[in-house]
């Protein structure tokens, strides 16, 4: 847990580690119990350690931690003359950060996809396609982003996808047969997702830029024409299809 973290990173976070085991001989009676709890509190500053150990001020939401919780347990008994192990681990962190931005080169640097979005005010802004204020709003607000208001240029990586979920389950019987111990294995992978399709969702943002809108400035006042993403009904993340599935696989060890 005292490790410093990788270079490049920010050492900037929170994180909470629960171990549980339960093992349980039913033959002999004999129940033992262990359960650990280590809990990690960072928080130092928004400085970016470089390879040269420069120390250089930045955004402190591009390579930031955020929060994540991680519990993993096991029960382990006995079947007749099989040894049986339950395991799940259960994994829950703050979703990725990504930024709103225009889509087109306002400010001029020669690159259409990397500036940062201005959230105006009603009056200084007409939306245009059919669509409303009202609209942009709606979506802004749905965003999870940090210190949006109107009137104020959006900060790169304010905004952060939902919190994700995942749980894993595997199951391990070893049965002896003479010599050897052939060790039987299922695990299924993302188990929230075989129960309600809802869950285990693995959504993100492509390249951690969502393009909001084009915008055009004429007599003073913007004109902004909201791309699919940002039009009601439409989805705001991209779906990763595979990590999104519930999974499960089947194995065997043999030892002798």
């Amino acid at each position: 847990m005292g490790d410093q973290p990788p270079q490049g990173q920010l050492q900037h976070g929170s994180a909470l580690e629960l171990h549980h085991a339960v093992e349980d001989a039913l033959r002999g009676g004999v129940l033992d119990l262990v359960d650990d709890a280590t809990v990690r509190e960072e928080d130092h500053g928004v400085g970016v350690r470089r390879s040269d150990g420069v120390v250089r001020d930045h955004d402190d939401r591009l390579a930031e931690l955020g929060h994540r919780v991680a519990v993993s347990g096991s029960y382990n008994f006995d079947f007749r003359k099989a040894a049986v192990t339950l395991s799940m681990f259960y994994n829950g962190q703050t979703g990725r950060p990504y930024s709103l931005n225009f889509s087109g080169d306002l400010n001029g640097d020669g690159v259409t996809t990397n500036d940062l979005l201005y959230y105006p005010r009603e009056s200084e802004v007409t939306v245009g396609g059919g669509f409303t204020y009202q609209d942009l709003v709606n979506f802004i607000e749905a965003g999870d982003c940090k210190g949006a208001a109107p009137g104020s240029i959006f900060t790169r990586n304010s905004c952060h996808m939902p919190f994700v979920h995942s749980l894993d389950f595997r199951t391990a019987v070893d049965v002896p047969f003479g010599r050897f111990r052939p060790e039987f294995t299922v695990d299924v992978l993302n188990m929230l997702n075989l129960f309600d399709r809802t869950l285990g969702q693995v959504r993100y943002a492509g390249f951690n830029d969502l393009l909001v809108t084009t915008a055009t400035e004429s007599g003073g006042k913007y004109t902004y024409t909201l791309l699919d993403v940002a039009k009601p009904g439409f989805a705001r993340f991209s779906r990763d299809d595979i990590r999104s599935r519930w999974q499960a696989q089947v194995g065997l060890r043999l030892r002798f």
